[in-house]
């Protein structure tokens, strides 16, 4: 949506909220300002007890980078997929 990169934080966030209105609803709000803080801050892992949330964002991981015109690193994991990870 921007040619030219990196986007100004004004920019993310409408293009963030335009993501959010479109395809989050309202139970979900709260992850999603979290989730949205993480993708400004370049933070790696979304820690999680909301399995719904994790497959949701999985879902929509390619869509959020498609509107961000960029790759997206951030993985929304429950603490036992975080477990399982830090042991191999």
């Amino acid at each position: 949506s921007c040619p030219r990169l990196p986007m100004q934080d004004r920019h993310i966030d409408f293009v963030l909220d335009i993501v959010r209105k479109k395809y989050c609803q309202e139970d979900i709000d709260r992850s999603v300002s979290h989730i949205a803080h993480c993708l400004r801050n370049d933070i790696d892992c979304y820690l999680t007890t909301d399995a719904g949330l994790a497959d949701k964002f999985a879902g929509k991981k390619q869509n959020i980078q498609l509107a961000l015109g960029t790759s997206v690193h951030l993985e929304v994991l429950l603490p036992t997929q975080l477990e399982k990870r830090l042991r191999t």
